[in-house]
C-alpha cells in the first residue's frame, strides 16, 4: 500500500557532457517489479568553437598571430562560424561593428561592405539550450588590413644543375606574414605558386615545376630551359596580396640533362644515383644534399667486388654502383646528370 514516497540519489562525481539515461527501478512488498526511463542530456560547458572564417570576395582571411587580415583590395567580408554544444539548439548574434546578423551554425553571414575601412571588431555571443540554466559564449576578434608590401626577396645563393638551378634560403620579410612566393623564368610565372609553408617545410614538397625543403628551392626546367638561357626573378605575396619587390634577376645558362631528387634519413642509408653524374667526385655530388651540403655526411662506404673490401670515402660516386651514406640528420640529394652518357 506504499503508492507515494521520495527517493534522492547523491552523485559525488562529475558528470560527464553528452547523453544520460537514467533508469528507475521500484519493487514492491509482493515482489512486482517496475521500472521507467528516460533520457536527458548534460551539459555544463559553454558552446565551442569549431571554427570561425572571415571571408572576403576572393577567398579565406588569414589569422595571424589572434587578428583576420584584409586584402589591399578586400571591398567586403562576411563571416562563417561553426559552434559545438552538447544541448541545441545554439542561437545569438554575429556583430560586425555595431552591425548585428543572427547566428545560424555554418552559414555565411551577408556581406560586410569594408571599402574605405581598415578595421572592424568581429563579435560573436552564443547562448546554448541547457536546462534549468543556458551556458554562454562572448568572444571578439579584431579584423585589420594589410597595406605595406613584403621586402625584396634574397637568397644566399643560386646554382646550376642538369635542367634546373638550386636556390638556398630564400626568404622576405613581412609586417604581417608571407604567405607565397612567386617565381618568374623570362618574365613568365614558373608552373604555380609556392606557399610559404610548402617552401620552409621538414619534409619534401612538389610541384610540376619545383621541389622544396627546409628553405631550398629547387626549379625544374628540364623541358623548356635545357641548353638555354633562364633569367629568373622572385617576388614574396603577403596575407593581404601585396605583391613585394623583384629579387635581383640571375641570368643562367641551365646545363642539358635532368636531375633526381634521393631522400636521405639520419643514420645509415643505402643509395645508388640514378643517373650519370655530370661531375662523378664525391665532393661535388655530396655538395648537391640540400640542407646541410657535404657537412651532413659522417662517412661513405663503397664496396670493391674485385677486391672484395670497402673503400672509405671513395674520391668518385657512379651510378650502377650502392654506397652506404652515414647522415648526421634528414636531408635530400639531388643527383645531377643525365640517363644515357654523352656522345
Amino acid at each position: 500500500d506504499d503508492f507515494n514516497y521520495t527517493y534522492c540519489f547523491a552523485n559525488k562525481t562529475a558528470i560527464s557532457d553528452g547523453p544520460l539515461a537514467v533508469k528507475v527501478t521500484a519493487m514492491d512488498k509482493a515482489g512486482n517489479v517496475g521500472f521507467d526511463e528516460k533520457s536527458t542530456t548534460v551539459d555544463n560547458t559553454a558552446p565551442k568553437q569549431v571554427w570561425v572564417k572571415v571571408l572576403d570576395q576572393y577567398g579565406e582571411l588569414q589569422f595571424v598571430d589572434g587578428i583576420y587580415w584584409m586584402g589591399k583590395d578586400t571591398k567586403y567580408i562576411k563571416v562563417n562560424a561553426s559552434f559545438y554544444n552538447p544541448a541545441t539548439p545554439i542561437s545569438g548574434y554575429i556583430y560586425l561593428n555595431t552591425t548585428r546578423y543572427s547566428f545560424t551554425n555554418k552559414t555565411n553571414t551577408p556581406d560586410f561592405n569594408v571599402t574605405g575601412s581598415d578595421y572592424v571588431i568581429l563579435k560573436i555571443t552564443l547562448i546554448d539550450g541547457a536546462s534549468p540554466k543556458p551556458n554562454n559564449f562572448t568572444q571578439t576578434w579584431e579584423i585589420k588590413r594589410d597595406k605595406i608590401p613584403p621586402s625584396k626577396v634574397t637568397y644566399t645563393s643560386i646554382e646550376t644543375i642538369c635542367g634546373g638551378v638550386i636556390i638556398r634560403n630564400v626568404a622576405a620579410n613581412d609586417t604581417v606574414g608571407i604567405l607565397l612566393y612567386q617565381v618568374y623564368v623570362n618574365g613568365t610565372l614558373w608552373t604555380a605558386t609556392i606557399p610559404k609553408k610548402d617552401l620552409e617545410a621538414t619534409t619534401p614538397k612538389s610541384n610540376a615545376g619545383w621541389y622544396a625543403f627546409s628553405g631550398v628551392l629547387v626549379l625544374n626546367l628540364t623541358e623548356k630551359f635545357a641548353g638555354k638561357v633562364a633569367n629568373i626573378t622572385i617576388r614574396a605575396v603577403d596575407f593581404g596580396a601585396n605583391e613585394g619587390p623583384w629579387s635581383t634577376p640571375a641570368l643562367l645558362t641551365i646545363p642539358e640533362g635532368e636531375w633526381y631528387p634521393v631522400k636521405l634519413h639520419k643514420g645509415w642509408n643505402l643509395i645508388s644515383l640514378p643517373l650519370i653524374s655530370a661531375n662523378s667526385s664525391r665532393t661535388a655530388v655530396l655538395s648537391l644534399i640540400l640542407k646541410q651540403g657535404m657537412a651532413g655526411v659522417t662517412v661513405v662506404y663503397e664496396y670493391d667486388q674485385y677486391t672484395d673490401t670497402w673503400i672509405l670515402n671513395p674520391t668518385r660516386m657512379t651510378d650502377g654502383k650502392g654506397y652506404w651514406v652515414y647522415m648526421k640528420d634528414n636531408d635530400v640529394l639531388v643527383v645531377s646528370g643525365s640517363k644515357m652518357p654523352p656522345p
